[in-house]
């Protein structure tokens, strides 16, 4: 902003120079030759009186005085064919008249012939001669260069006022305001969220310190609202974490129970007779316990997952013992499989026993939603230069938006005698070996489910 204002003020001074020393040029120009104009008549009759009364000598006197005024100058009298005539010997030998110097002011005046010439110059009706009178530079000189002094002067006693003006415009209307604003940015910085920039600011400084006072006010409203959230969460969680425990000991509890009865009534079914109501009872009762007892044992599994004990393993075994289990339901539902997994497949690290139950988990999903026929997709790939991506595909019709939302929360099933438990232990696992897994559904082309997992690192 300074030099910005400097250089303006640089050029209006330039262009006031450039204008006043070719008006003051002008006007001196003028003046001179108004003064020659002037003084040619009273030059031309001295001329004229010393010639009638035979002094030509006063002629020279005459320019002499003329040459020795302020306004130093010349005078030059030329005869009719424009030769000089020398006022030492006016009847002498004549020279050409020699060219006025640069940058002189030259005025001429002719001296026509009158009858009281007729005796020196016989009859005449013609000029005779030519004055010529000259004003020299030197006076024009002499004004140019006090005006480039006093101009300087100016242009600098006028930069000095311009650069205090401009350095206390910048300090009141720049620095302070703008120091202002870095002192809220510093103290938002260091946590702060109720500094604001305060006062009314100049110009465009106040729309910056407006839109940053509004953005630190959401910052600290939305942050704010995450610290709630936050403090609500960790208190679910820490009543998840005892009433899981609970559960687990309950679900513990209950399996006990369950065992007796189941062997009680096991011991019943063979006592009963085949094909009577109370054989078909008893076997509806046995069902309902083996349905309880595998939903407890999932809770157990979910509540106290035993902790990984991770090592290198190849992927392509373990998902071949997973499908190995699947076979014999995907016979029975005329599944067709397509395995994509390359031989060069990087090696995994984890719990292959944990993550063979999460893809066991992924694959039984896939096949029951599928009912008779259809497709299972399995396939692996190298993500990024750290990680491997396995997708499990299938072609039932889908899941619904709504139901996609919630497929992790625990309990939360769309099968008939599903426990819900099965995405949310597989999600479990997956997460506890640094990895994620989602869903991805449409019910034209189906289900499928993605799992990233880190790599095994090379040996050196």
């Amino acid at each position: 902003m300074f030099v910005a204002v400097s250089a303006a003020v640089g050029l209006v001074f330039a262009g006031s120079f450039l204008h006043d020393m070719r008006t003051l040029t002008t006007r001196l120009t003028l003046h001179q030759l108004g003064s020659l104009r002037a003084m040619s008549p009273v030059v031309v009759s001295l001329i004229e009186q010393s010639m009638e009364h035979g002094s030509p000598e006063h002629i020279g006197e005459l320019f002499r005085v003329l040459a020795e005024r302020p306004q130093a100058g010349a005078a030059e009298l030329l005869d009719a064919q424009g030769r000089l005539v020398d006022l030492a010997d006016i009847r002498g030998p004549r020279s050409a008249a020699p060219a006025p110097p640069p940058g002189s002011i030259v005025y001429e005046v002719p001296i026509e012939a009158k009858p009281s010439c007729a005796r020196c110059h016989g009859v005449s009706s013609g000029r005779l001669g030519t004055l010529r009178l000259l004003a020299s530079d030197a006076e024009r000189a002499q004004l140019r260069r006090s005006l480039v002094r006093s101009r300087l002067a100016m242009a600098c006693a006028g930069t000095l006022v311009v650069a205090l003006a401009s350095l206390a415009i910048v300090r009141f209307l720049v620095h302070a305001p703008l120091g202002s604003v870095t002192a809220a940015m510093r103290e938002v910085g260091q946590g702060r969220f109720e500094a604001r920039v305060e006062g009314r600011l100049p110009g465009e400084l106040q729309v910056i310190a407006d839109g940053f006072n509004t953005m630190v006010s959401e910052i600290a409203r939305d942050r704010g609202e995450i610290v709630e959230l936050h403090r609500k969460q960790l208190g679910q969680a820490d009543r998840l974490a005892a009433l899981g425990s609970l559960a687990a000991q309950l679900a513990h509890e209950v399996r006990n129970p369950l065992t007796g009865l189941s062997s009680a009534l096991q011991v019943l079914q063979r006592e009963a007779e085949a094909g009577s109501p109370r054989r078909g009872l008893i076997d509806k009762m046995l069902l309902q316990l083996q349905r309880m007892d595998r939903t407890m044992g999932d809770f157990l599994r979910y509540a106290r997952l035993p902790e990984a004990a991770p090592r290198p393993f190849a992927l392509k075994d373990a998902l071949s013992r997973v499908l190995f289990l699947v076979g014999p339901r995907m016979k029975a539902q005329k599944v067709e499989l397509r395995l994509q997994v390359p031989e060069s497949l990087p090696r995994l690290m984890g719990d292959p026993g944990q993550l063979e139950q999460a893809f066991l988990n992924l694959c039984l999903n896939a096949v029951q939603a599928m009912g008779e026929g259809g497709v299972l997709e399995v396939a692996a790939a190298p993500h990024g230069d750290s990680e491997v991506l396995v997708t499990v595909r299938d072609t039932g019709p889908g899941i619904a938006p709504g139901e996609l939302e919630r497929v992790f929360e625990p309990f939360f099933t769309t099968k008939d005698g599903g426990s819900g438990l099965g995405l949310p232990i597989t999600r479990q696992i997956v997460l506890a070996h640094g990895g994620e897994l989602w869903l991805e559904s449409d019910p034209e082309s189906g289900t499928t489910a993605s799992v990233r997992l880190p790599r095994a690192k090379e040996a050196a």
